[in-house]
């Protein structure tokens, strides 16, 4: 299962349905789920405002989210997005962020949920890559030298593989996945998008987040990629169910609401 974009904070509604959510998938209702993925945004932005001089009465809604997923009883694995890096409310996720910045709420994220900023499974054979498409803000890029490079390196491993990262990239066929600044470009990223390419018989598919709707196109001509809507913010709560067939390799997703 994959979804994006939760988005939790002072809204109690949505640590309710987010709730809901993993109750459905403890309880079996969705069968034969092997694990979890969020695409990002897993908060609105990590501290509510500052209201006090005291961090103390400062609420870390990243906590709250951590505690709500890790009740799931199933394998779960998270991506950084913007808002995962927003330190509050005041901060704003679409300035510019500083490489010292961006560090400092990696290692945020990793001590409470501890999941890295980046790092890969294997499942039945099949490779599966979170990256973090935050990592080369600081320069005008979405990731880093050493992302590219571990990318590169766990390609290598030849095993048919499925990324999910948090901004959208441009595909063959342009559409408003969502703000021009925030998608990743053959310009901003050519490294990345040759090791996209070189590879594509290899990469079954990429998930995506952040536009906040439901989106499906091709990356040279073989490689689907999906951004999956918001699952905090969409009025029917979306989650995609993703299937795999190990004899042809392919990939299928479903959209599904959980109606409030």
């Amino acid at each position: 299962m994959v979804i994006s974009d939760e988005h939790v904070s002072e809204d109690t509604t949505i640590d309710f349905r987010l709730t809901q959510l993993i109750n459905n998938i403890n309880r079996n209702k969705y069968s034969n789920l092997k694990f979890l993925i969020s695409t990002g945004d897993n908060v609105d932005y990590v501290y509510n405002h500052f209201y006090s001089d005291s961090l103390k009465k400062r609420i870390n809604y990243l906590k709250k989210f951590n505690n709500i997923i890790k009740s799931v009883n199933i394998p779960y694995y998270l991506v950084m997005g913007n808002h995962d890096f927003e330190i509050d409310s005041d901060r704003g996720s679409n300035t510019t962020f500083t490489n010292v910045e961006i560090k400092k709420m990696e290692k945020l994220f990793t001590r409470i949920t501890g999941f890295k900023p980046y790092y890969s499974f294997v499942e039945n054979n099949w490779q599966f890559i979170i990256l973090n498409s935050m990592s080369g803000r600081y320069h005008d890029r979405f990731f880093d030298d050493m992302q590219i490079k571990f990318l590169s390196e766990k390609l290598e491993n030849n095993l048919p593989t499925i990324l999910f990262f948090h901004y959208p990239l441009k595909t063959d066929h342009f559409r408003f996945w969502c703000w021009p600044s925030a998608m990743i470009t053959k310009d901003d990223e050519p490294e990345f998008y040759n090791l996209l390419n070189k590879n594509k018989k290899l990469i079954k598919a990429i998930f995506v987040g952040h536009g906040h709707s439901w989106q499906h196109d091709k990356l040279d001509k073989i490689i689907d990629v999906y951004e999956t809507e918001s699952f905090g913010y969409s009025d029917d709560l979306p989650f995609y169910v993703v299937g795999i067939n190990k004899v042809t390799q392919k990939v299928s997703v479903a959209r599904r609401p959980m109606k409030k």
